[in-house]
């Protein structure tokens, strides 16, 4: 996925005031690729056969390694913007490293024991091929990213006593990463961790951050020292503020390493090189009439285009050829609705205007070219579930509405009021229903109740489930038309699973009048998306 990021991100490296152009313009960074921002405790250099201390202000090269004792951490500065963040006892190599602003841009940097926690730069952002970070159970990718991994090699306690299980943990704070091992790749997004155990071993998702993840990495608090280059900060912080400055998050209760079906047997989890994208539209048909179309679907990440970080982050464009019928570009009218989901990292809007460009040729029931729909273009994205994990669920859940897109019309008009009742899904027979969507219009009203669906679960596809109902609800008002009897409509909904556990779902719904009105005008289609929450979900 393509995000603008903001390389100045203060929320990683609290109390080090970074200033760009005075870094940029020391004459000790012309022939280097970075430098030591901050040394505390034992902190090497290795370069060749040299070893020198890592002191505040010293240059790096290619080829340097950084090593930090049992009490030492470091901050590293590097040309392209990006801070690495090393904790006690790692074992840092730069194998590579060029950049001159360009698309040759390229570094792979190689942890060998440890850990870090960095703010990535410019590198990597006009080709992710170009940012590589090597260590011994993984590769891992960036997709515009703050994140952090610890490598464990008996070396990492747990608070209720023992040692956590070697291998390789991560957590991503912003954007996205990608993990490749010897399994498919897998992708995390913002607040997702995960555990790798080995080179051969699929990236297993984990419910919290791993408690040995606070590490507050005290090194880095108000007795380091700072190069004399640095400029002083704005506001000195105080004592009992600066000793955690660079932690992050507080930790969630630090739970298994492993996915356990409900009989408690270990449930493998499908890597997944995907993002959930749900969208809902009315386009036109080669006869003609407007039909509801919408969609929810795993795709390449970099099927889609964004604009913006954070909270603000809006989806600009996505194209799914040839895995689908259609390419979307955004329309002149702007983005409303828009939002993002904290809990879930959900983000969601509607491209006022916005356009999507069919081929005859892969929807013939489309009339082919690009076409604005009358209701918008109404999207929603996440990180999908991975398909053993819904299918390791047994029993009942209930979700409930969160947030998500207003309901509009094919015909413009914006939803005055509606509701979405519960969806309920019984994972031990696969089935659910939605139990009522209401949705009032300025000149319609549409009701709809007991939807019932079925899961599918697709290996390496995530979990969904989709229907098609005739007769399933009424449309009564101006623009309604008959589908198989006076007053009644079609629903046309899909859902998708969103995030590690599968405790989200995002939902797509339409409705469909259907024909044509006695005048030849089409008549009305309606939709929206929506994310849904189990909140009683563990």
């Amino acid at each position: 996925m393509k995000t603008i990021m903001n390389v100045f991100r203060s929320i990683l490296l609290p109390g080090i005031a970074l200033c760009a152009v005075l870094l940029s313009a020391a004459p000790a960074l012309a022939q280097s690729i970075g430098r030591v921002l901050v040394a505390s405790g034992e902190v090497t250099v290795v370069r060749g056969s040299a070893t020198q201390p890592a002191t505040p202000g010293l240059a790096l090269q290619v080829g340097d390694r950084v090593r930090t004792g049992a009490a030492g951490t470091a901050q590293i500065w590097f040309t392209d913007t990006s801070i690495v963040a090393l904790r006690n006892g790692s074992d840092f190599v730069v194998e590579r490293y060029s950049f001159t602003n360009s698309l040759t841009d390229n570094l792979v940097f190689n942890l060998v024991r440890g850990g870090y926690r960095t703010v990535a730069g410019l590198i990597g952002v006009q080709d992710r091929k170009a940012y590589q970070i090597k260590t011994k159970m993984a590769t891992l990718g960036r997709r515009g990213t703050q994140y952090g991994i610890v490598y464990c090699e008996q070396d990492c306690p747990l608070p209720e006593g023992g040692l956590a299980p070697d291998g390789l943990y991560g957590g991503v704070y912003d954007g996205r990463i990608s993990v490749t091992n010897s399994t498919p790749e897998a992708q995390f997004g913002r607040d997702e961790y995960f555990y790798v155990a080995s080179i051969n071993s699929i990236p297993q998702p984990l419910l919290g951050p791993p408690a040995f993840f606070a590490d507050r990495l005290t090194g880095l608090a108000k007795n380091a020292q700072k190069p004399a280059s640095e400029p002083p900060a704005s506001k000195e912080a105080a004592p009992e503020e600066s000793e955690g400055a660079s932690a992050p998050p507080p930790p969630a209760p630090y739970s298994t390493t492993e996915n356990r079906t409900g009989s408690g047997a270990p449930s493998v989890v499908q890597a997944l090189s995907s993002v959930a994208l749900l969208s809902a539209n009315s386009l036109q048909e080669i006869n003609g009439s407007v039909a509801s179309y919408n969609f929810a679907v795993a795709v390449p990440s970099s099927a889609l285009t964004t604009s913006g970080t954070g909270p603000s982050q809006t989806l600009t464009a996505f194209n799914m050829n040839p895995l689908f019928t259609f390419s979307g570009v955004v329309g002149g009218g702007g983005i409303d609705m828009a939002g993002f989901d904290t809990d879930s990292g959900v983000y969601y809007g509607r491209w006022i205007s916005g356009s999507l460009t069919s081929g005859s040729n892969q929807a013939p029931q489309l009339a082919p070219g690009t076409q604005t729909s009358g209701m918008g273009v109404h999207y929603l994205y996440g990180t999908p579930t991975a398909d053993s994990v819904i299918a390791a669920k047994t029993g009942s859940a209930q979700y409930v509405d969160v947030v998500g897109t207003q309901p509009t019309a094919s015909n413009g008009q914006t939803a005055s009021s509606f509701n979405i009742g519960p969806i309920n899904i019984n994972f031990t027979s696969r089935t659910g229903v939605i139990q009522s969507v209401l949705v009032n219009f300025p000149t319609s009203q549409w009701n709809f109740s007991n939807l019932p669906f079925t899961l599918d679960v697709n290996p390496g596809q995530g979990a969904s489930f989709s229907a098609n109902l005739v007769n399933a609800g009424s449309c009564v008002g101006a623009g309604c038309g008959p589908v198989q009897g006076s007053n009644t409509a079609r629903a046309d909904f899909l859902g998708r699973f969103i995030g590690s556990s599968g405790n989200f779902l995002g939902l797509t719904f339409q409705g469909n009048s259907g024909g044509n009105t006695p005048s030849g005008n089409p008549n009305l289609t309606m939709g929206m998306v929506r994310l849904f929450k189990c909140p009683t979900c563990p």
